[in-house]
């Protein structure tokens, strides 16, 4: 269930990425305001360091997806 939503929301925001020139939300934006989201842990609380890891993470799974995630 949680896989099948993240695969949703990553369709959506490629959407989002596609259409950069008109919206200024690029693969790097899109992974600093939905990466925190996205990764998040309900019981650690999140330093600098790690955010920069998250959203390194976000980036990937945003810009190749295919890679990441197991296939249909």
């Amino acid at each position: 269930m949680n896989l099948e939503l993240l695969k949703y929301v990553l369709r959506i925001l490629t959407k989002v990425i596609a259409n950069e020139d008109t919206n200024k939300m690029s693969a790097l934006n899109l992974s600093i305001v939905f990466g925190p989201n996205i990764i998040w842990s309900s019981t650690d609380s999140a330093s600098l360091t790690t955010l920069n890891y998250i959203n390194a993470f976000a980036f990937l799974l945003l810009t190749q997806p295919e890679d990441i995630l197991p296939q249909d």
